[in-house]
């Protein structure tokens, strides 16, 4: 639901620019398997996110920890 407009999402078209970046990406390419894709003798790890929210945008960043044992955290 967009908050701002209190409208669906795909109103304003969230769903079919998910839909066209993952096509874009090569999305359906991917192996889904954990730990399975890898270059350069690195795991690589394919993912997605979005937001929207009419006030307080700010910066985002994440740190993965990726152990040994194929856990990650």
């Amino acid at each position: 639901m967009d908050e701002n407009q209190n409208v669906p999402f795909w109103s304003s078209h969230f769903k079919e620019c998910l839909t066209l970046g993952a096509d874009r990406f090569g999305w359906s390419n991917r192996t889904a398997a954990v730990g399975s894709m890898r270059r350069d003798g690195l795991m690589v790890g394919w993912g997605a996110a979005a937001g929207s929210w009419a006030a307080r945008r700010l910066p985002a960043e994440v740190i993965v920890e990726l152990h040994g044992d194929g856990t990650a955290r």
